[in-house]
This record gives structure tokens, sequence and C-alpha cells, in this order.
């Protein structure tokens, strides 16, 4: 009689190794660098107007509680004192608690020189509005909106790469977030946090999945950080 063959276990599907070619001939890292540029190209194309023609979105009614927030800034760069208290919102609301917005200046130094030249959200802000975005200063809202999409896009692409999804399915997610609909509402409405929130989703996600795939402090560390600037 004839012995059995040994039963042999089926190879695992592995995904590419970086530095491995893909495609035409294009390594990993060159595929999702010119993915990255598709996107920001995107941004480009819709919003061409803002980019090039140095235009504004369009201000909704959510937008008239602004002119109170204006006058506190004008009134903090002429007496150099942080307004403790926002007295538009909510019938009285202490403006320590907006941590999305407060500049941290009522604390003095070194917290304000730390929550800007050492906050990683400055130097993000720094590379797209002034280098991507062909920004000329810091304040510039329009293009600072178009940053978030644009890292709203980055961000789920990177999402997806991680999680092994092929670099179509990738981009096409990561256009869908730079380009939704209902994002671009936010921005006419002038609901910057709320937005903010929607696009630290995909980095907390990205951060979640790290710590449950290599178990290092260093991502739990990371998404707590990330967590925390989501709820803020």
């Amino acid at each position: 009689m004839n012995s059995k063959p040994p039963k042999t276990k089926p190879k695992a599907l592995s995904s590419p190794a970086i530095g491995t070619k893909v495609g035409a001939g294009l390594k990993v890292w060159q595929t999702d660098l010119i993915a990255c540029a598709l996107i920001l190209l995107a941004i480009y194309v819709l919003f061409h107007q803002i980019v090039l023609g140095n235009k504004v979105f369009s201000a909704g009614d959510d937008t008239i509680t602004a002119a109170a927030m204006n006058e506190f800034a004008i009134r903090e760069s002429e007496l150099h004192e942080y307004p403790m208290w926002c007295p538009w919102v909510f019938g009285g609301f202490p403006s320590l608690a907006a941590g999305a917005y407060s500049n941290y200046e009522h604390w003095g130094m070194p917290y304000s020189l730390a929550s800007e030249f050492f906050s990683p959200r400055y130097w993000a802000d720094l590379i797209t509005i002034k280098g991507l975005l062909l920004g000329g200063v810091m304040g510039d809202g329009a293009r600072w909106y178009l940053s978030i999409l644009l890292y709203a896009g980055l961000l789920t692409y990177l999402l997806m790469r991680q999680m092994k999804f092929g670099v179509m399915i990738a981009l096409f997610s990561g256009l869908l977030m730079a380009w939704n609909p209902y994002f671009i509402s936010l921005i006419t409405a002038s609901h910057g946090g709320k937005l903010l929130t929607f696009i630290y989703t995909p980095l907390v996600l990205l951060l979640a999945y790290n710590v449950m795939e290599k178990r290092r402090l260093l991502d739990l560390g990371l998404l707590a950080v990330a967590f925390g600037w989501q709820i803020a």
C-alpha cells in the first residue's frame, strides 16, 4: 500500500515588503508617494480658486459668533491678556475648556512656547499652509481648512495601506475623505473643531491598529496623544 503524502499548509498571502518592486517596476514607497501626490493634486483641482486665486470659502450664519471672538482677539493683542471667559457660548463658557483652540498664553512660558514650536500640529500647518498650499501667512484660514482636508485624505490612505489594502482602494478611500461634501459644508459653517474631530479618526484608528499589531509602548503613547487631540 502506498502511504499518503504529508499534508502541507497553504502559504499565507503576505503584502510586499517595503523596498520591493510592485506594478510597473516601482517600489512600494514610490507607489505610495505617487498616490499621496495625487491626493494633493486633487485638492488643487477642486479648490484651485483658493490655492491659486487667494479666494475664501463662503460663510454661513454660524460665523456670526466669530465677530465676538475676533473682538476678543483684538483686545488680547492690545492688552496682552487672554480672555478667561467667552460670554457668547452657552450664556458664558470658560475659554480654558476650549482645548482645541486655546493658545495657552495665560499659562506663560514655557507652556506658550511648547504649545506652538514643540507641537506637531504647528509644524504640520507650517508645511502644508506655507509650503504645499502656497500660503503666505500661518493665519490663512482658507488654506488651513484645505490642509485639514489634505490630511484627511493622506491619513485615510496610510490607514488603508497599513491594513494591507491595495493602492487603488487606499487611494479611492483617501480621495473620498478629502472630497467629502459634508466636510466642505462644515468649512462654510466655520465648524473647524467638528471637522478636526472627523479628521483625527483615521489617525486614531491607524495608531490603534499599530497598538494591537505591534504591542509597543510608543504606539500606545502616540494613540493617547492623538485621542486627546480628537476630544479636545
